[in-house]
């Protein structure tokens, strides 16, 4: 009895890495395209789950380490898109501005998927496009997400580029 049980417990441990691995090399969390003010201090990121649990965003870090001025989740259909402000309260309503806390991103949202529904004519305003708004101080170059998923803590970094991303004037 005794050989069986640490047999379970070793084979639950080795069963517990092997989790925590693959979601570490195969992120859920996905990003689709950016937009920026004309300014680079305000952008929109989109964001998805491309796997079969939710995701909880804990926090965002811009340029190393440092906290956005403010930051909102955009929760609104593919039809709809996003916005780009310096201005939540102005959006608010119209573009299910959201406090991250308040946010879990559903599964099988990932923007690549929901840009393919848009293309073969089968996406509808009841399917959910996330959209991570980042306002702060100095030019946003990078953008750091950390989140959970089932528990384990993982990190997303995106390089904005924005000298090449889509730029908008407000």
């Amino acid at each position: 009895m005794k050989k069986w049980l640490i047999s379970l417990t070793f084979a639950s441990v080795v069963l517990a890495g092997v989790f925590v691995l693959y979601f570490y090399f195969n992120p859920p969390l996905s990003t689709g395209g950016i937009g920026a003010s004309d300014n680079n201090k305000s952008i929109i990121l989109s964001v998805g789950n491309e796997s079969f649990g939710t995701i909880k965003v804990d926090e965002i870090l811009v340029n190393k380490k440092e906290s956005p001025s403010e930051v909102k989740m955009q929760v609104t259909n593919p039809y709809k898109g996003f916005v780009i402000t310096e201005d939540f309260s102005e959006y608010e309503e119209e573009y299910g501005m959201t406090d991250l806390a308040l946010v879990e991103i559903e599964p099988y949202t990932s923007p690549s998927s929901q840009y393919a529904n848009m293309d073969n004519g089968t996406a509808t305003t009841d399917d959910i496009s996330y959209g991570l708004s980042v306002i702060h101080k100095d030019e946003i170059k990078i953008v750091t997400i950390k989140y959970k998923y089932f528990g384990i803590p993982l990190e997303e970094v995106i390089h904005t580029n924005l000298h090449t991303a889509f730029s908008m004037q407000h």
